[in-house]
């Protein structure tokens, strides 16, 4: 499975749109990764995820970083509490985030990060498309797991 994330600012307002963008894998066909997940429906539920990742500025844009937080040039970023949201995990999936910077707490500025709402506004995007992307491949990993190959038809003699 692919996913697509579109990233998008209008009227102050940053939002990431995640959707599926094609299914099918090197080990799945496109068509056995749509019986898998018929066989095994499935939702991203915000409510079991973490929406908080450590931060640092590449060039002029936040990224999500596995290194520790130090003051200095990386910190820990969580998002406003979000929804407890379900998505199924089909042909119709989507994750949407929006934030308008104007309604961003002056507190969630950094003096050496986030210097700006905007690139605040950038992290949260950022965070939530990574954390939906890690949910969907982890979900994904677990259902090809469960019995990718259980579903045939034989012929026995008796």
């Amino acid at each position: 499975m692919y996913l697509k994330v579109k990233n998008d600012i209008e009227n102050n307002i940053f939002s990431t749109v995640i959707t599926v963008d094609s299914f099918g894998t090197e080990q799945l066909s496109e068509d056995e990764e749509r019986e898998l997940l018929r066989d095994f429906p499935t939702k991203v539920s915000y409510r079991n995820l973490k929406f908080e990742k450590n931060i640092k500025i590449d060039g002029s844009v936040p990224v999500v970083t596995a290194e520790e937080a130090n003051s200095d040039t990386i910190i820990t970023v969580k998002l406003p509490a979000l929804s407890n949201k379900e998505i199924p995990l089909d042909d119709t999936f989507e994750a949407v985030y929006k934030i308008d910077i104007n309604k961003i707490s002056p507190s969630a500025v950094d003096e050496t990060v986030l210097a700006t709402k905007e690139l605040v506004a950038q992290a949260y995007c950022t965070i939530f498309s990574s954390v939906i992307c890690d949910a969907v491949k982890a979900l994904m990993d677990e259902l090809r797991e469960k019995a990718p190959s259980f579903t045939s038809e034989s012929i026995v003699e008796i």
